[in-house]
């Protein structure tokens, strides 16, 4: 009975009644007559809806009817259900605050990883199927004129304003500048630094493994837990099988194409594919900005936040 619960015995002959059709452990009376009974079991595994989409901006939803017909089977199990269900929705083993309900929209920025639902019902504890989900970004508002803005070389007329603003103001925050009176946004960012914007923007997911690879990543470095969850979702590779290179500068292809793996979870895009996907809402300009998507240019720290911001926020 690994993973299913009894619900009712079912009288195979019907002339010999049991003491408790709906105790697993029951007696009755012998007759003249041969016996034959059976247990009615289930499974403890619940189903999703139809509906349930298991994507950034759907909704995953815990079959109810599941319950309603084994309220159907058993006067005991009817009494669980109509004592209420309790539900909680996990991420990568962890609960998720708040998330109580039979349904969890995929749009915190907590959500992205193997999630599932556990569901008491009595003193019975279902389960729904795993499931990976690619990670949703987290929805901060655009920079408002009342949120701090400590750069000097940042101003209102900036294209990039509200973008560095959210970076700055986000929770967490993505970026602080190069100093505490400069964002220095014609700097070029470099891999170590992309990956952990980008990492920060998804909410600071825990790697679920420590294995690494990369002889050029310690563990202390700023980007290293980045690092290591970016590899696991297939978001990089590294340069090569034992190196990520993180000082060396990024370029716009890989932003393009990293922010392409992080929305579109088992896909590569590299080359074309993420390059169209990325200015397909805008006229062709990646994200709206007027900069060549190739290898051999390097992406301004400006850029690469007006890239998350737009690509990840809205």
């Amino acid at each position: 009975m690994d993973g299913q619960i009894f619900v009712a015995w079912q009288d195979k002959r019907g002339d010999t009644p049991l003491d408790d059709y709906f105790s697993s452990t029951t007696t009755f009376t012998m007759g003249d007559n041969d016996v034959a009974y059976s247990a009615s079991l289930r499974d403890l595994k619940v189903p999703y809806t139809d509906e349930s989409k298991a994507e950034p901006g759907q909704t995953l939803t815990v079959d109810e009817s599941y319950f309603e017909e084994l309220a159907d089977e058993s006067i005991k199990m009817l009494e669980a259900y109509e004592n209420g269900l309790g539900y909680q929705w996990y991420e990568d083993g962890k609960a998720i605050k708040g998330a109580t309900k039979k349904s969890l929209k995929i749009e915190d920025p907590m959500i992205g990883g193997d999630i599932k639902a556990t569901i008491k019902m009595g003193d019975i504890e279902f389960y729904t199927e795993t499931v990976e989900v690619s990670g949703a970004a987290p929805q901060p508002q655009p920079a408002q004129a009342s949120e701090e803005n400590p750069f000097e070389d940042v101003s209102k007329s900036d294209s990039y304003y509200d973008a560095v603003m959210w970076a700055y103001n986000a929770e967490p925050q993505v970026t602080n500048g190069t100093d505490l009176k400069h964002f220095s946004p014609k700097d070029t960012v470099n891999r170590g630094q992309c990956v952990t914007f980008l990492w920060r923007t998804m909410g600071c997911p825990e790697p679920k493994s420590t294995d690494n690879s990369f002889s050029d990543i310690e563990s202390g470095k700023f980007y290293y837990k980045a690092v290591l969850w970016a590899v696991e979702k297939g978001i990089t590779k590294g340069v090569d099988a034992s190196h990520f290179d993180p000082d060396a500068p990024l370029s716009t292809q890989h932003i393009v194409t990293f922010i392409y793996r992080t929305l579109n979870s088992g896909k590569d895009g590299w080359g074309e594919e993420a390059k169209e996907w990325a200015g397909r809402d805008y006229g062709g300009d990646p994200f709206g900005v007027d900069i060549g998507v190739d290898n051999t240019v390097n992406c301004p720290l400006w850029c690469t936040v007006q890239f998350l911001y737009e690509a990840l926020t809205k």
